[in-house]
Parts: structure tokens; C-alpha cells; sequence
């Protein structure tokens, strides 16, 4: 037993050789806070009064206590309750009998002496508890530095190994035990349900959990100006599209819904910047601390405070997912256009009477994924940017809802891309054969591959580092949110890895801003600037030489009445008096927009205009054309049509 090996040691302490050696130890010089024996006074034992150190081995301690100087018994008793959370975690079996060795060491009757823990105890002590010192971010106690007690054969104690405790299968605790064991949260962290021993912990609001506080202000400035940019391009490029609509068909009209999407999913940034993080991103519980919105809206959010309104989270949690994936879905929807037109020859007519069903694919895609995030509860914000969307706190829901989505629609449309590009260069090669400018057609090409690379290249990046996030919530999900789940606090399972480089998440965040941006480029071209000449008050001349096709279209059709009427007036008056009559009708200007302009733009429209248009040049259905003596055949009929459409559009 302990008490009798001490006893064993005793008579080598009491002979003529170890009292010189005490008398020397205790009048040395403080080089170091290693020995007991350095500043004992005047040693006396008496019993143990501390409560929490009465089931130890020994029941006699020594006053003054030469580790805490200074210190009376009550305020002895009150160091030790300081650590009772410690010693209920039972890190270390032997945390108890090494505490109150420090605050009671053993003092034996035949040598009145202060008698505490080897170093070797401590340092298995050590080992074992550090771990949740580290968790709560505390350093170990001054009062336990191992440097400070002794080490053999300096005279001190070792415990004897301790089985651990096992309770009868056959008893059940009771409904107070069971209360006593629910897990508790770490300190930082705020219990959303303390009864439920399964309940998440949050993140506070004022703390710096998972990021430092200067990385958040910063990556929230930057994103900031990213989102003013991306809405000044996309507002450009909806504006465009707006003032001259006509202009655009399918393939490229979805280039103007992905920029209207990426411009709404720019605003949650200035919503944030308008009400505060807190306002967006922080729930409070009654009489609790605020903390990052988590599983919302669900059971925790509807406890929580209403002085900070969860319309505001849901509302960002819209703007920012559900737009987002509509910008994926519409980038789809682009490629799957340019596929059947380049591809599949499908013509724009017969495109845009598809235009329901293209819609109806867009916006629904997103729809349903934004329903399912809210009925399940996934809905979180974000600690780096302030922004409700999901996966900021669950990996599952991140990967499924999030992640995949978005890649499978960017590799899907990669693809797409890359076979349409395939088709068109055959059919480029096929008209050059044949003697067709395609000038135009190269010219489109080329501001589709230009889109395509600006667009897939970002999304690759915001994807990679998706994936990375992925792969630090996976680390940090059981140790923070989890932590009850997994036995607290206290347990020794919720210490957390080191903070994760911020710069990547922002870097995944810029690059999803990179859409509106893109489309911007789509609209720069001298049309564009015609467009808003004729919409601005200060754009000059509003005739300048270019005619929409709304407009070519009503042109054809004045030109084909004016036709009739000339035919009619021929069949009833003569040739001369109908001549006469057509140009009686020709009040006001008329170009023909089917020439090109000539040095005057306006011109009155002549007897000689009004004569039938000669039918078109019939095209055969197939023909053979050779290259250097090997012959192969063209299909221009349906390619022509497709070219003309894109000649047009240019």
C-alpha cells in the first residue's frame, strides 16, 4: 500500500545522511520551483477539511501548504472547487489524488513534512487533461507545473493503479443522474438545447471561432466590391437586353437570364453592408447570447428572439442559393441551345418555341432545391462572408445541395460547349469549300468560346474550393457542432483543429461573382452601343444605319401592303394611276433594310422599289464538292439557315 512504502522510506530520511540533506534542500536558493521542501516554516499536520479531498488515501495534511503560500483553509477549499469541472471529466484516473496533493499534500506523522505527487504524476496527469486546456484555448495552471514537484529519491507519492468503476447491468440510473450527465457545450459556444444531450452547439456572434476577426472584416470588404462590379456588369448586360430584345434568341438569350441571376445573387452582400451581420446572420435565444444562425428556420430559430428577424436570413438564403443555381441552370440551358443549334441543326424558330419548357427547367431546378433546404432545416450562416445559404455548418448538406449541383451543370455544359464546337467547325470548313463567307460565323464563334472559357474556368475554381471547405467542415463538424453528440465538453473529444486558411474560401466566394462579368462581355459590340444611342437622350440621331429585326420585320410588311395596294390600283386606274397612287402613300421615308446603306441613309422609296422581290436562290439539298480530287458532300440546307440566323444577329 502506499502509507507502508512510505513508511519504508522514512528510516532513510531519518538517518544521520538524509537530515543534512533536508536541512541543505530547504535552505538552498530558489533556483528552480522543483521542491516542496524549500519553503516550509513551521510544518503542522492536521486533518483533511477540504470536501473534496476526503476519499483520497491519506487524511492528514500539513499547514502552511508550501505550494500556495499564503493561503488560509477556507480559501484553500475555494481553489480546489475551481477545479471540480476537471476532475468530474475524468481525463486522468488519478486527477483527483493528484489535485489534492497539491492543495493537501500529505504530511506523515513521524516527519512533518509536506508530501505531494512525483513528476512523473503530474506529467501523466498532464498528458491526459491537456487536451481539454487546449479546447477552451486556457494554459495549464502555474500552480501544476510539473517542473515543480520532485523527482525520486526526493521523497513523494504514486498512486496504485485503479480499475475503473463498473456499474451492475441490472441497475438504471436515475432521472437526476441522467439530468447530471447530459453533455455540456464548450464555453465558447452556445447550447441551443441544454436538455437535449444530441443538440448542436453554435457559434457566437462576437467571437473569432473558425476565422480570425481581421480575415473576416477583410474577405467581407473585398467581397463587397466584387458584388458592386458584378451588379454594375449584369445590370449593363440586363439593360441591353431589355432595350433591344428582339436582337437576342435562344442560344444567347440565356446569356441574359444567367447575368439577371448572377445580379440578384450579388444583393445579399449589400444587404448585409445595409442591416449589419448580426441582423442577417445571428439568432439570440431568451435570456441567451447571440449565435450564428444554425439549423434554421427550425425549433432553436423559432425560440429564438424576434428582435432580430429571421425574414432577413430567408431572404438573403434566396437571393444567394436560389439565384445561384438558376445562374447554373441557365449556364446549362445555354449549352444545350448552342448544342441543338450546332449540332442537331436546330433552327431559332424552332428553339424559341421550346422557350416554355427551357424556362420552366431553369427556374424550377432551383425551386425545388431551395424547398427542400428550407423543410429540412439546412439553412445557416456563414462566420467569414455574414450570408444565410447552406453548408456552412453541415458537410452533407454542402456536398448534395451545393457542390453537386453546380459541377454536374458545369461539366455538363463543358460538354455540351465542346461538341458543339465540334459540329460548327466542320460546318465552317464545309462552307469555305463551297465559297460562303463565314466571317460571321467565326465571329460568333469566337464570343462563344470567350464566354464559355470566362464562365467554366471561375466555376472550376469556386468548385475546387467548395471541395476544400468540404473538407475542413468535415474535420471541424464533430468537434464544434457535434461536440454534445459525442460527450461533451468534458469528454476529451471536441478539441479542434487549427484554423483553416480563410483565403480559399474567399477565393471559391470571388469566383462565383465572375458570371455577371462575363455575360458583360457578351454585349460589347457596336450594336450594343446603337441600341443605347437610341434609348439615351444625349445618343445623337436615332437613324444611324441599323435597323432591329422587329423593325426589318415591319418594313417587309409596309413594303408587301404597299405592293398590293400599287397592284390594285394598276387593275383599276392603269399603270399610270397606280404609280401614283403608291407614291401618294409614301408620306414619310422608307429604307430598305434588306440592302446595305448607302451614302444617304434615308431615301424616299421609288416606283422602281416596289416592283416583286425575285424569289430565293433554291438551294439543293445536297451537293458534292471536291478537295483536292476527293469528293464529299455538304448538307447546306438546314446549315444555311443556322448560318443566316447567326449572320443576322451580327
Amino acid at each position: 500500500m502506499l502509507l507502508s512504502s512510505l513508511l519504508q522510506l522514512l528510516p532513510l530520511f531519518l538517518s544521520s545522511h538524509a537530515l543534512p540533506k533536508l536541512a541543505q534542500l530547504g535552505n538552498a536558493p530558489l533556483q528552480r520551483q522543483a521542491s516542496i521542501f524549500e519553503r516550509v516554516k513551521a510544518p503542522v499536520c492536521r486533518s483533511i477539511d477540504i470536501p473534496l479531498c476526503r476519499d483520497i488515501p491519506y487524511n492528514r495534511t500539513i499547514l502552511p501548504n508550501p505550494f500556495v503560500d499564503g493561503l488560509d483553509p477556507q480559501s484553500l477549499q475555494s481553489q480546489t472547487e475551481h477545479f471540480k469541472p476537471l476532475i468530474r471529466t475524468k481525463c486522468s484516473p488519478h486527477i483527483l489524488f493528484f489535485v489534492c496533493s497539491v492543495f493537501a499534500p500529505m504530511c506523515p506523522e513521524q516527519l512533518p513534512q509536506a508530501v505531494t505527487s512525483c513528476r512523473s504524476v503530474c506529467e501523466e496527469v498532464r498528458r491526459d487533461c491537456i487536451k481539454i486546456f487546449n479546447e477552451f484555448d486556457f494554459p495549464w495552471p502555474p500552480v501544476l507545473n510539473c517542473s515543480r514537484f520532485p523527482v525520486p529519491p526526493e521523497l513523494c507519492m504514486r498512486p496504485e493503479p485503479t480499475a475503473p468503476e463498473r456499474r451492475p447491468p441490472d441497475t438504471l440510473p436515475s432521472a437526476n443522474s441522467r439530468r447530471a450527465q447530459v453533455p455540456e457545450c464548450p464555453q465558447d459556444l452556445v447550447d441551443l438545447d441544454p436538455a437535449d444531450p444530441e443538440a448542436k452547439c453554435a457559434f457566437r456572434c462576437e467571437k473569432s471561432t473558425m476565422f480570425r476577426k481581421d480575415l473576416k472584416e477583410k474577405a467581407r470588404l473585398w467581397l463587397m466590391i466584387c458584388a458592386f462590379l458584378n451588379v454594375c456588369v449584369a445590370s449593363f448586360t440586363v439593360c441591353s437586353f431589355g432595350i433591344d430584345r428582339y436582337r437576342f434568341a435562344f442560344p444567347e438569350r440565356s446569356v441574359c437570364f444567367l447575368a439577371f441571376c448572377s445580379l440578384l445573387s450579388s444583393l445579399p452582400h449589400f444587404l448585409r453592408s445595409l442591416f449589419g451581420f448580426d441582423a442577417i446572420a445571428c439568432a439570440q435565444l431568451p435570456a441567451g447570447p447571440k449565435f450564428l444562425l444554425l439549423d434554421g428556420p427550425s425549433a432553436a430559430s423559432a425560440s429564438a428572439s424576434s428582435s432580430l428577424p429571421l425574414s432577413l436570413c430567408l431572404l438573403s438564403f434566396l437571393l444567394h442559393f436560389y439565384f445561384s443555381l438558376a445562374a447554373s441552370m441557365w449556364w446549362l440551358t445555354l449549352t444545350f441551345t448552342w448544342y441543338l443549334s450546332a449540332t442537331r441543326k436546330w433552327a431559332e424558330e424552332a428553339i424559341g418555341r421550346r422557350s416554355v419548357q427551357l424556362h420552366l427547367f431553369a427556374w424550377t431546378v432551383p425551386a425545388l432545391f431551395a424547398v427542400f433546404a428550407l423543410w429540412t432545416h439546412r439553412l445557416d450562416a456563414s462566420e467569414l462572408s455574414g450570408l444565410c445559404s447552406v453548408g456552412n455548418a453541415d458537410q452533407n448538406a454542402l456536398l448534395w445541395l451545393w457542390i453537386v449541383p453546380r459541377s454536374v451543370s458545369t461539366l455538363l455544359g463543358l460538354y455540351l460547349i465542346l461538341a458543339g464546337f465540334s459540329s460548327m467547325c466542320k460546318e465552317r470548313n464545309c462552307f469555305r469549300r463551297r465559297g460562303t463567307d463565314t466571317s460571321k460565323l467565326e465571329k460568333f464563334m469566337f464570343k462563344m468560346g470567350l464566354f464559355a472559357t470566362l464562365y467554366v474556368l471561375p466555376a472550376l475554381v469556386a468548385s475546387a474550393c467548395d471541395l476544400h471547405q468540404l473538407s475542413v467542415l468535415i474535420q471541424w463538424f464533430p468537434h464544434t457542432f457535434a461536440c454534445k453528440s459525442r460527450g461533451g465538453a468534458f469528454s476529451g473529444e471536441c478539441v479542434r483543429p487549427e484554423q483553416p486558411p480563410g483565403q480559399l474560401q474567399v477565393l471559391g466566394a470571388t469566383m462565383g461573382l465572375t458570371a455577371g462579368m462575363a455575360s458583360g462581355l457578351w454585349m460589347l459590340s457596336p450594336k450594343t452601343l446603337n441600341s443605347w444611342k437610341r434609348v439615351l437622350p444625349c445618343g445623337g440621331a436615332r437613324d444611324n444605319g441599323y435597323r432591329t429585326k422587329k423593325e426589318r420585320s415591319g418594313d417587309v410588311a409596309r413594303m408587301a401592303s404597299l405592293e398590293g395596294e400599287r397592284r390594285g390600283a394598276n387593275e383599276n386606274s392603269g399603270g399610270a394611276a397606280g404609280r401614283e397612287f403608291a407614291l401618294s402613300r409614301l408620306s414619310s421615308p422608307l429604307r430598305l433594310s434588306n440592302f446595305p446603306p448607302q451614302s444617304s441613309p434615308l431615301r424616299p422609296l421609288l416606283p422602281a422599289d416596289l416592283r416583286p422581290l425575285p424569289p430565293p436562290t433554291a438551294v439543293p439539298s445536297s451537293s458534292t464538292v471536291t478537295n483536292g480530287g476527293v469528293p464529299f458532300r455538304c448538307y447546306p440546307t438546314t446549315s444555311h439557315k443556322m448560318w443566316r440566323s447567326f449572320s443576322e444577329r451580327e
